[in-house]
């Protein structure tokens, strides 16, 4: 007789929790619709002193979870699938979304591993050398900076950012100025009042660099779409 009662409290218990909970998602405040008095009081989650408050609490916070862990699901799947934008670009064990309206064009070598075209002429390569290729960071900032002239002539000066994303150390840099448009060591065409903007990207299996290049407006009004798709990377 003793366990029946113990069963049938544990049953009442239990629905007086989930209701509760239930409580909680509406808005927990005690007054009801359009506002009258005082502003609502205080939900039995949020008096944990109590054991259903406790349990109502509980209930709220695991909701939270579930629901965080659905939009990160949501968000990763978005990301691999290219989230509908220009799709997904996959270099050397490393994936970035493409933004819309980026067009994939010629490349596919080793070294220009992947072309995009933006708009207002701009282009995107991502270049790979093999793994431990290429160079360490600072070389190739100082590089990219010497392709970059300021108004004197000089080479650019950019403030390098780095950082890690999903485990990738990125360093991005950004300058405007004239460019010198061309491979290293041929002719080089000047294009005054351009922009550049850089990224470097050291995964598992190598290095990834990755250049954006075009007219200076045309380059900042990129700029939401190019932090978004460096900051995205993910190794597979």
């Amino acid at each position: 007789m003793t366990t029946t009662r113990h069963i049938v409290m544990l049953a009442a218990t239990g629905a007086i929790v989930f209701g509760l909970a239930a409580c909680e998602e509406k808005g927990g405040s005690g007054g009801g619709g359009g506002g009258g008095g005082g502003g609502g009081g205080l939900s039995v989650a949020d008096q944990p002193q109590s054991i259903l408050g406790k349990s109502a609490k509980m209930a709220k916070d695991l909701k939270g979870k579930a629901q965080q862990r659905d939009e990160e699901a949501a968000g990763m799947a978005e990301s691999i699938s290219g989230g509908g934008a220009g799709g997904a670009i996959a270099v050397a064990g490393m994936e970035w979304s493409a933004p819309a309206g980026w067009e994939r064009s010629a490349g596919g070598s080793q070294m220009r591993a992947a072309e995009l075209k933006a708009p207002g002429d701009v282009n995107v390569v991502f270049y790979f050398f093999g793994a431990g290729q290429g160079g360490d960071v600072q070389s190739n900032i100082s590089r990219w900076a010497a392709q970059v002239k300021d108004d004197a002539g000089q080479p650019s000066r950019p403030r390098p950012v780095a950082r890690t994303v999903n485990g990738v150390k990125i360093t991005t840099v950004s300058m405007e100025g004239t460019y010198l448009d061309g491979m290293p060591g041929q002719p080089q065409t000047p294009r005054p009042d351009h922009g550049f903007r850089g990224c470097i990207a050291e995964g598992r299996a190598g290095t990834v660099f990755i250049k954006l290049t075009g007219p200076a407006d045309a380059v900042k009004a990129l700029d939401g779409d190019w932090e978004r798709m460096v900051g995205g990377v993910r190794e597979k």
